[in-house]
């Protein structure tokens, strides 16, 4: 066990490569397809926050992971990626601006 979530080793694993393949693979293309229909401001953060919530529930589904373990799990995930995301992107405005 894990955290005292009933997470196994193997489930851990899985969950984690699971989670990392979706990151850099398909989020990829969802993240062009909502920045081009949005554009990219608070709802684009907002959406992709909520998709990955939805897919991350999905992966933890069919590693086995029961509901209220999935979803400790996945919004907490999501939230640290948004963080980091929103983050680096608003940082990157302001540092622009600075440098003239």
């Amino acid at each position: 066990m894990l955290f005292s979530l009933d997470i196994g080793l193997n489930q851990l694993i899985i969950l984690a490569i699971s989670f990392f393949g979706f990151y850099f693979t398909v989020d990829s293309f969802i993240e062009v397809a909502v920045k081009h229909i949005l554009g990219r401001n608070i709802f684009y953060h907002s959406i992709i926050l909520l998709v990955r919530i939805g897919i991350f529930n999905v992966i933890g589904y069919f590693v086995g992971l029961t509901v209220t373990i999935s979803v400790i799990t996945v919004i907490g995930v999501s939230l640290i990626i948004f963080l980091i995301e929103f983050l680096h992107d608003t940082r990157g405005k302001y540092k622009g601006s600075d440098s003239q």
